[in-house]
């Protein structure tokens, strides 16, 4: 199946265009001249602070160092020197960063080898290692505490934070006896599914070094009961990640067990479970394990951006899974299936609150949709506003609310300052509740008269919106026990619209995370469905190219 992602908007893409300019100009002056250099095997408070608050580029061993992190993290400090007075750190951070790929981080991007070769100079003078240390070790730390690249430089969309990190407090923690696998554990996610995608990227990485497996080559689909040579390739693709038992690697026909495997690929992929290989099935399976092993490490830097730590109830909303989980004491107390933005209108990445739910809610439709789907529609059919439930409001005492009276060739309903409104009832879009969130984007939660799209895998056919299963439910457990699942009908019933207010708003995480492990070790993977990891990862590499390329060739 071929996605087609939305163009990425002009605006992320300036901001992380003036984020790699920046470091080509740094680069670019270092070229001019490195600072001085301390004489004496010593670091002096006085040096130290000199240097880091001199002017120009600061480079060192190949290495451009960042000023403005270094002065936030020595001026708290008096910019007393860490590193020559416990000499046991230096080897124990190069340990801890050598082994960055069990965070989903290449060592080398943050210099590891260039790093270890300005360290091994014995003439490196003990001004200039204290500088080096302490940037690699903060930039590794940074990384660990809020990820590489702030989301918001790539996506316009996302609205969640990265995490706050001290780098004054992390200097300060080494210092004052703690060690650095201590520090730097403590700045990871403490969310178990961290730990979960940690174990997992193991397990792909070794499939992945070990040659992954081999293409389905199949023109049809492939049915149960289907024979031929492209089973045996199927049973051995299946066995590499863990569907089929090895035991069962022998044979030639797609029977039972093979199948009840293949339901089992399917569900782990969101893909519709029907045993059938078709389409989606196929690009599924033709994956590669190196590519699985990419998506595994954005996964890690997403979860490293995200908030560090949640309210003990929350509700969870995982887009590309089209899943919505509701917390009580930070256990799972209902699950539902939702129905997320399409590719064209994707849902945003937000926090926010539930206060009230709204029964028997009115639509007030947006004005793309007014202008895009509904001005097209009343030109064929003039009587659509009658048909579908839909008035005018904002025309002058006595018109017709449903405009039948109007040339739609020749009538916006937006220019001339009208809106449109879906009245309540079970043909209304919202159906018969909407949870409440203010948020800057107006993106809600709602029921839907359209449950029909539960029933699919791909499940992203709003326009930004969020429709929940069980919204019922959902309300209910909310509302308390008041509001039982038949008050919560009765009241729908009256088709009378009314709000009813939470006795204590509910925080709505709305996040973006193509690979995740279920609490049983279950490794699902999703379709990049927005093309969100795709353009983390060209970013990410454009970062790097940008330190790590000479100034000369950074068009080459």
């Amino acid at each position: 199946m071929m996605t087609v992602f939305p163009a990425p908007s002009p605006a992320p893409l300036r901001r992380l265009a003036n984020a790699v300019l920046a470091i080509w100009v740094a680069i670019a002056c270092s070229l001019a001249g490195v600072a001085a250099r301390a004489d004496g095997p010593g670091v002096s408070a006085d040096a130290l602070k000199a240097r880091i608050e001199g002017s120009g580029v600061l480079a060192v061993g190949g290495i451009t160092i960042d000023r403005t992190t270094l002065v936030a993290a020595y001026q708290p400090r008096g910019y007393e020197p860490l590193w020559a007075s416990r000499p046991q750190l230096a080897p124990a951070f190069l340990k801890a960063l050598a082994a960055a790929d069990r965070e989903g981080l290449d060592p080398e991007s943050f210099r590891l080898s260039v790093l270890k070769a300005a360290l091994d100079d014995p003439t490196l003078p003990a001004l200039d290692r204290e500088l080096l240390l302490s940037d690699r070790f903060l930039a590794y730390a940074s990384t660990l505490a809020r990820g590489r690249l702030a989301p918001a430089l790539v996506e316009d969309d996302w609205f969640l934070p990265q995490p706050d990190f001290d780098p004054a407090l992390a200097l300060q923690r080494l210092s004052g006896g703690e060690t650095v696998e201590v520090v730097l554990q403590s700045l990871l996610p403490s969310d178990p599914q961290y730990e979960r995608l940690r174990k997992a990227l193991v397990r792909y990485q070794a499939l992945a070094d070990a040659g992954g497996w081999q293409p389905i080559v199949a023109t049809d689909k492939i049915e149960p009961g289907a024979k031929g040579s492209v089973i045996p390739a199927l049973r051995a693709r299946l066995i590499a990640e863990g569907d089929l038992d090895p035991a069962l690697r022998d044979g030639a026909v797609y029977n039972a067990p093979l199948v009840d495997a293949m339901k089992r690929f399917q569900a782990r992929h969101g893909i519709y479970v029907d045993g059938r290989i078709g389409a989606n099935s196929l690009a599924a399976l033709n994956v590669s394990a190196a590519d699985r092993v990419a998506q595994l490490r954005l996964a890690l830097e997403r979860l490293r951006t995200l908030p560090r730590s949640y309210p003990a109830t929350r509700i969870m909303v995982n887009v590309p899974a089209a899943s919505l989980v509701l917390y009580r004491d930070n256990v799972a107390v209902l699950a539902s299936k939702v129905v997320v933005g399409a590719t064209d209108h994707p849902t945003p990445v937000l926090s926010a609150r539930v206060v009230s739910v709204l029964f028997n809610p009115p639509w007030n439709v947006p004005t793309s949709i007014i202008r895009k789907e509904m001005q097209p529609e009343l030109i064929r059919d003039p009587n659509y506003f009658v048909e579908h439930h839909y008035v005018l409001l904002g025309r002058a005492e006595g018109a017709d609310p449903y405009g039948r009276d109007l040339n739609w060739r020749r009538t916006d309903i937006p220019g001339r300052g009208w809106r449109v409104q879906q009245e309540p009832g079970p043909w209304n879009a919202l159906g018969g509740l909407k949870l409440e969130l203010p948020n800057p984007e107006d993106i809600y939660l709602h029921d839907t008269p359209a449950r029909g799209l539960f029933a699919k895998a791909n499940r992203a056919a709003s326009h930004g919106c969020i429709r929940v299963e069980q919204a019922r439910m959902l309300a209910s457990t909310l509302l308390g026990a008041d509001w039982p699942p038949n008050a919560i009908d009765d009241e729908i019933a009256t088709g009378e619209t009314k709000r009813v207010y939470l006795k204590q708003s509910v925080p709505v995480f709305i996040i973006y995370l193509s690979a995740f492990v279920d609490d049983d070790g279950t490794i699902e993977l999703r379709d990049d469905l927005y093309g969100r990891d795709r353009r983390l990862s060209q970013a990410l590499s454009t970062l790097q190219a940008a330190i790590e390329a000479p100034p000369g060739d950074k068009h080459g």
